[in-house]
């Protein structure tokens, strides 16, 4: 999907515009604040202020990111990715 870029003996970076946009959910960022993940282990990618998120663990291990400043949140960058194992 081009969306990471580097690996193994590179750092790892998001790709800045070149990834393929059809790969995103389109989301109303007013009212998303919590996404399941479905779950135990998730790394973010994109690049969001400190605080303003965090990965909440919940039943069987899953995690949920949950947005706590969704103003602040989505002030760097309208994307978001994240990486789930």
């Amino acid at each position: 999907q081009k969306i990471l870029s580097g690996g193994f003996l590179k750092s790892t970076k998001v790709m800045q515009d070149t990834f393929n946009k059809d790969y995103f959910l389109q989301i109303d960022i007013r009212e998303v604040t919590e996404i399941p993940l479905y779950a135990p282990k998730a790394k973010i990618w994109s690049t969001h202020p400190e605080g303003t998120y965090e990965f909440v663990k919940g039943a069987n291990d899953n995690l949920t990111f949950q947005i706590t400043d969704t103003q602040r949140f989505w002030s760097l960058t309208k994307y978001l990715i994240i990486e789930v194992n």
